[in-house]
């Protein structure tokens, strides 16, 4: 009995694709959260999910405590870089005088993108927590090339 079947179309047997597309993440913003928390120490990170998390069941001094955590966490991070041992990558290309200042600024706006305290100012959105976040990730590799040509932040 011959074989009659017609040949197979391309929507019925792909060629396997040799680069696949990596999956969409299920939200956006969580790409690029992801890339601005490598500048800050994940100890910090841990412990301000922690704290935030524990103040949460806290109603009558939530919000006074969720600025004391932000603004301690915010102070703590730079201070991590500068003294705790490998709590930085350790790259010929990076100082640690960029770190000092990237994670500061990158734990600002993690902080700001995750809402915490800024959730009780009238003018907050997520939105702008989402855009901030895209747009420090965007600046941040360009903010380490500018401040490598000034001597003061390159290697020491």
């Amino acid at each position: 009995m011959s074989d009659n079947k017609a040949p197979k179309t391309p929507l019925e047997d792909p060629a396997p694709n040799p680069n696949p597309a990596p999956a969409p993440a299920s939200n956006p913003a969580e790409q690029y959260i992801a890339k601005i928390i490598r500048y800050i120490p994940g100890s910090i990170v841990a412990g301000y999910t922690s704290m935030i998390g524990l103040v949460s069941q806290s109603q009558p001094y939530q919000l006074h405590l969720s600025w004391a955590i932000f603004g301690f966490c915010l102070l703590l991070a730079p201070l991590y870089v500068m003294f705790v041992p490998d709590s930085i990558p350790n790259t010929k290309d990076c100082s640690k005088r960029f770190h000092v200042v990237a994670s500061f600024l990158s734990f600002a706006v993690w902080g700001f993108a995750l809402g915490g305290p800024f959730t009780s100012l009238p003018w907050y959105s997520q939105v702008y927590g989402s855009l901030a976040l895209i747009a420090a990730t965007l600046l941040m590799p360009l903010l380490e090339r500018v401040m490598m040509l000034f001597n003061f932040f390159k290697n020491e």
